[in-house]
């Protein structure tokens, strides 16, 4: 259960800054 927990926060942080970064890779264009 505690695995499945920090597996899904880690991929939640990567998807939120993926979100992010893309943002800005569009702010720069």
């Amino acid at each position: 259960m505690f695995h499945a927990i920090v597996i899904f926060c880690s991929t939640s942080a990567l998807y939120h800054y993926g979100r992010v970064y893309n943002w800005y890779l569009f702010d720069l264009i």
